[in-house]
């Protein structure tokens, strides 16, 4: 009877280790996940089958992955589902990290009216080093198109495959969706927190002009993402402007930077400073570039987001004085056909009545 009780009395004290065990491992398990995760050393990637996971390729170090909404219950819930996929990384691999690293860029691409197709197996880079390999082929909507790459958005974050290694093929792009039709490039003229003429720009002009920006929602974009969209091998919402500068001024760069615009020295392109935007067919040569100064004017502002030219008031003086002009030669032309008009008339009374006598 006594051993009866002692096995029963060790049976429940296994089973309460057991369950304490268990609940450590959930606990564990749930503090390596996250919304976003990255992989802290080298790890398979599996896909769910019948009877377990099968590895279907590796994910390599300091690869950021967005992962699907996941209740952990169990202890056996080990494997974490990584978004917009079939495929799972081991929690072991992995730890939480706070950033989006969807990038502020991720909703400003649309897709091309083009599908990548890898060749027997899939290689994704960043910066040029092999991050994610998959064992077999795979299809993606391309994003952005170099030289050498075609960029997409996967697993939450963007990869770029070499052009060598795909085949390409027609999409069915949604083409309700618009892209922009026009980006404006802008530089900013000196700065100078006294100033007061066309020739600089103080910081209120500057913090003035980027409340309607942000207002407006417009955004950034890269040399190499202008010349992409020129080239059309990129597609962009509307609202992308290129901000540039011929003269590095920190503290403005600074304060865009704060503001969540990049400033960039485009080394590619060359620029008209003529007040106009830029359209698909520009020609990278001959760019045409807004120059904001002091007594850039809301109207003005607006017109440049609008992609409209603004014409400057010297150029409106002219254009008045022309019409004037032209006006006044009407006038004068008007004039003279009636005086005309009214000769002729007076002749043939004259000769009518030297008839009549």
């Amino acid at each position: 009877m006594l051993i009866l009780l002692s096995s029963i009395s060790g049976y429940f004290v296994y089973q309460n280790y057991l369950e304490r065990l268990a609940k450590e491992k959930i606990i564990e398990i749930k503090s390596h996940y996250g919304d976003w995760v990255k992989v802290f050393s080298q790890s398979k990637l599996y896909e769910k089958q019948e009877n377990g996971f099968a590895e279907i390729g590796e994910v390599h170090e300091d690869v950021v992955l967005a992962l699907a909404p996941m209740d952990i219950q169990s202890e056996f819930d080990t494997k974490f589902l990584i978004q917009d996929t079939n495929y799972y990384v081991d929690y072991a691999q992995v730890e939480v990290v706070e950033q989006d690293f969807e990038g502020e860029q991720n909703g400003h691409y649309l897709a091309l009216e083009k599908d990548l197709v890898t060749r027997e197996k899939t290689n994704l880079y960043q910066d040029n080093m092999l991050k994610i390999e998959l064992y077999d082929s795979a299809t993606f909507p391309i994003l952005y198109g170099t030289e050498s790459f075609y960029r997409i958005m996967y697993m939450g974050n963007f990869f770029d495959i070499k052009k060598e290694e795909v085949e390409v093929k027609a999409s069915n792009l949604d083409s309700s969706i618009k892209d922009a039709t026009y980006i404006s490039t802008v530089q900013f003229a000196k700065y100078d927190e006294n100033c007061s003429s066309n020739t600089c720009i103080s910081k209120a002009k500057v913090t003035e002009l980027l409340k309607e920006w942000q207002e407006k929602e417009i955004y950034s974009i890269t040399e190499a993402e202008y010349l992409a969209w020129l080239n059309g091998d990129l597609r962009l919402k509307p609202g992308a402007m290129l901000i540039t500068f011929d003269t590095e001024n920190e503290f403005l760069q600074s304060m865009l930077h704060e503001q969540g615009f990049d400033v960039v020295n485009a080394t590619q392109l060359t620029f008209v400073n003529n007040d106009s935007t830029t359209r698909k067919d520009t020609k990278k040569e001959s760019v045409n570039r807004y120059v904001l100064h002091h007594n850039f004017t809301k109207e003005q502002n607006q017109k440049m987001l609008a992609g409209e030219t603004i014409l400057s008031q010297k150029l409106i003086r002219l254009v008045h004085v022309d019409f004037l002009v032209w006006m006044l030669k009407r006038q004068v032309l008007r004039f003279l056909i009636i005086i005309s008009f009214m000769i002729l008339v007076l002749v043939k009374y004259v000769e009518k009545e030297i008839v009549w006598k």
